[in-house]
């Protein structure tokens, strides 16, 4: 469980986790909207599909903002580090509008796409960077191997 405390706050992990549990969050909330769950117990349902403590805690504190009578974007736009701009936008259509849950089904779909962009942008360039890896440490071996026996030949010859 520490491991992956200390894995969740590394620079590019932590981006990918942040989003990877808005993206559940946005799922879930909207296939507990969509089966008639109420928007209070459907948020802290949805609360225990994410990974990370932060965004735990502004959905509390969103649930908690909702219990007291007040929007869910309303509560969003205060906890703006963790919720993007475009996420609440689109929230905020749809409790206009009153398709909370289409637009958290948007929202994931979105999200989703985001996240395997820049998932499929890290492998493509990871590769080159563990291909030189591997490349190093063959030819680190190879010396390993070799060099021992270029020193017994030289010995060998000077006798």
């Amino acid at each position: 469980q520490w491991v992956l405390r200390v894995a969740y706050t590394l620079p590019i992990i932590s981006g990918f986790v942040k989003e990877i549990d808005l993206t559940r969050f946005a799922r879930s909330m909207s296939l507990l909207l969509t089966s008639g769950i109420t928007i209070t117990y459907a948020l802290e349902l949805a609360r225990d599909v994410v990974a990370r403590s932060d965004v735990a805690r502004a959905i509390d504190y969103a649930r908690e903002m909702v219990l007291a009578g007040k929007d869910l974007t309303d509560a969003f736009k205060e906890r703006r580090f963790i919720f993007s701009i475009i996420m609440i936008k689109i929230l905020e259509a749809g409790e206009k509008t009153g398709t909370l849950e289409k637009s958290m089904q948007d929202i994931s779909e979105y999200l989703d796409y985001q996240v395997s962009k820049k998932l499929k942008t890290l492998t493509t360039l990871l590769e080159p960077i563990m291909l030189v890896l591997v490349g190093l440490l063959v030819g680190g071996m190879m010396l390993a191997i070799i060099a021992p026996i270029y020193g017994l030949i030289g010995q060998v010859s000077k006798r």
